[in-house]
């Protein structure tokens, strides 16, 4: 049976945090709070996440950032203390290490393989509960990337793994979605919606790689910002160019339209960057471009991208500014995306609110 299949690669993650109740809520209320009545409390989230070799675990940043302890426990019940290795800004997604899980790899699938109509299957906790088991539909493959699924996603299951029907990891499951008002709940596990996003598993593992191996070799990054270019299926407009930049060096400019790289259709600025990041440090890549009314080509030599640091600032293959895919800096971001700043305030705001209703919670039982 599939489930039992991948349900060894699943595990609970859950993290502590130090937290003062009357610090908080005074803050909440603008009022100036009262030290001598504040009450430090422990409070802990809980998510999924997926061993990927016996080593790390993959899950999301927003369950672990900030905490003082992490602890991972597997379907047998073990549990392993975690520490974080790695933080990835653009994705928000956390590379914990724990030792001695002796679990062979994950079998990793091929998430570009997936389109509308095709079932995944989601694994992670429901409150405590595991496995909780939800099928899925892919309907869309978002311009961002993302994979939008039609399903059930149980509380407690963001971070965790989404499989094919193989058994093979496509991605992980990185927020629930409102169907209804099409706005991304950003891994929030309080709240009851009617589908999710996913992270296609292509686009995470070379920065998991990364983290894991520091050493490895970088991906190739040419030095612009880009956008899709209305009207034009496919057509990139470059926006901007980073001075001193491969791009800049070798010609092209602001206002340039990219149609095709090494002869071949541009499908999209993501498609386009991921292509680029593919490209060693020191090759040439040949761009078709349209500059006015005139098409021509031009030949760049990429560069080499600043190796990820812990909070992965410099992913882009465009640009070494933050990007909203592992390749490129994006302009124009999708609905749903935001900026760099902006996610992490969301983040530290939604990690607070979880806090603050568990509290509420426990008020209440008491």
């Amino acid at each position: 049976m599939l489930v039992h299949q991948v349900e060894p690669f699943v595990v609970t993650v859950s993290a502590k945090f130090d937290y003062n109740l009357i610090d908080n809520e005074s803050a909440f209320l603008g009022l100036k709070p009262d030290k001598k009545e504040s009450i430090p409390i422990e409070m802990e989230n809980v998510g999924s996440g997926v061993i990927i070799d016996a080593n790390h675990i993959v899950t999301l940043g927003s369950i672990v950032i900030g905490s003082k302890d992490i602890n991972v426990q597997t379907m047998k019940g073990e549990t392993f203390p975690g520490t974080l290795i790695g933080l990835d800004d653009e994705y928000g997604l956390a590379v914990i290490k724990v030792e001695n899980l002796s679990m062979s790899p994950v079998k990793e699938g091929d998430s570009d393989r997936l389109e509308s109509g095709c079932l995944v299957l989601i694994i992670g906790n429901s409150l405590g509960v595991t496995p909780a088991v939800s099928l899925g539909v892919v309907n869309a493959i978002r311009s961002d990337g993302a994979i939008q699924l039609s399903t059930n996603v149980a509380a407690g299951s963001v971070g965790g793994p989404v499989f094919d029907v193989s058994g093979n990891l496509v991605g992980i499951l990185g927020a629930r979605i409102s169907e209804t008002t099409n706005n991304i709940i950003f891994r929030s596990p309080f709240i009851g919606n009617e589908g999710a996003l996913a992270y296609p598993y292509n686009k995470i593992k070379e920065k998991v790689a990364a983290f894991i191996n520091p050493d490895a070799q970088p991906g190739g990054w040419i030095g612009v910002s880009a956008e899709n270019w209305p009207g034009n299926r496919g057509w990139v407009h470059i926006s901007d160019v980073k001075e001193n930049s491969p791009a800049h060096e070798y010609g092209l400019k602001m206002g340039d339209i990219l149609f095709s790289i090494e002869g071949q259709n541009i499908e999209s600025a993501y498609q386009l960057a991921r292509s680029i990041r593919q490209h060693k440090p020191g090759e040439s890549i040949r761009f078709g471009i349209l500059r006015g009314n005139e098409k021509r080509e031009i030949n760049v030599v990429v560069g080499q991208a600043e190796e990820p640091s812990f909070a992965s600032e410099a992913s882009a293959a465009f640009s070494k500014r933050p990007a909203n895919i592992g390749a490129i800096q994006v302009q124009g971001a999708q609905q749903g995306h935001s900026s760099q700043l902006d996610q992490e305030f969301l983040l530290m705001r939604i990690r607070t609110m979880e806090r603050e209703i568990q509290t509420l919670r426990t008020m209440i039982k008491h």
